[in-house]
């Protein structure tokens, strides 16, 4: 403010450092930078910033912590968003025949303008998630997260653990939102067929049958739907496309055990999750513009 905007083609700026000393979270931080990037395209002036990372941002192998890689990230490519999915099997890579896949990697190839970030763990049930959202999920700052997750929990649930495992589920989308992330929540369409076959594979608790844990998943899937259209949140199915109109599974869609995807049906699933998505991740950065900050390390 001190010179004729005239005079101002470049301006260099740092101090990241100090925001992070003081306490300041990665969304205040990021929010500054991009006033300030916003003041320097008011006078037509090209903002670079300057980030000097202390020793005690970097872990035990002198690489930049995710938090802060995540935050250059967003700030250097203001504009272009971020989706992160995060679950169970469904989001991890899964293998079979000496071949591996991801739903993931279809959504990246259908949303090449976004980055897309897998967070998946096999076998993670919803307590396994809520247990790591602040790293995995919070701390990478992303556009939009999708929380697969609840498949594990229902083979051992019991009626009385429905309400409270849709209460944990849902509170991961609230806190997507307490911190400016837009949720995505899904269902699991499993079949009849499906459940026996995993009970015949893997067994299952003497006090459920595949009928009661086929009744658990539509409950989980009716509470989850009503509070995420209650709260426009986008809700999808985990399993579209892989069973057909009246109920069955689509036998190229499934991996040998009949419950995970094949790579045919991750990819159906990868191109549904970007298509439904797409629409609002291109809404919520609307008005941002796409020029990438420039940096001096």
């Amino acid at each position: 403010d001190n010179y004729p905007m005239t005079a101002v083609s470049h301006v260099y700026f740092n101090g990241i450092e100090a925001d992070i000393d003081s306490g300041m979270t990665a969304p205040q931080i990021l929010a500054n930078v991009i006033a300030i990037k916003q003041k320097c395209f008011d006078i037509d002036a090209l903002p670079t910033l300057i980030f000097t990372p202390k020793p005690s941002m970097y872990n035990s192998e002198y690489e930049l912590k995710p938090v802060y890689t995540a935050m250059m990230r967003h700030i250097a490519f203001t504009g272009k968003p971020t989706l992160l999915l995060v679950g169970d099997d469904i989001v991890d890579y899964y293998s079979e025949g000496g071949q591996s896949w991801s739903i993931c990697d279809t959504v990246q190839e259908m949303l090449p303008k976004a980055f897309v970030i897998n967070k998946g763990v096999a076998g993670d049930k919803i307590s396994d998630v809520v247990a790591r959202f602040q790293t995995d999920v919070l701390d990478e700052i992303p556009t939009m997260c999708a929380i697969i997750v609840g498949m594990n929990d229902l083979w051992t649930a019991s009626m009385n653990d429905i309400a409270t495992l849709a209460q944990d589920y849902i509170n991961l989308a609230i806190l997507c939102k307490a911190n400016n992330i837009e949720p995505v929540v899904f269902k699991y369409d499993m079949t009849l067929e499906q459940i026996e076959t995993y009970c015949n594979m893997y067994g299952t608790p003497s006090w459920n049958t595949p009928v009661q844990i086929l009744y658990y998943y539509k409950c989980m899937a009716e509470l989850v739907e009503v509070v995420a259209k209650t709260n426009n949140v986008i809700f999808l199915s985990a399993y579209h496309d892989v069973i057909d109109k009246k109920g069955y599974i689509v036998d190229t869609m499934v991996a040998n055990d009949k419950v995970h995807l094949s790579e045919e049906g991750a990819r159906a699933v990868g191109h549904y999750i970007a298509t439904a998505v797409k629409e609002r991740l291109q809404q919520l950065i609307e008005g941002q513009d796409n020029y990438k900050f420039r940096f001096v390390n």
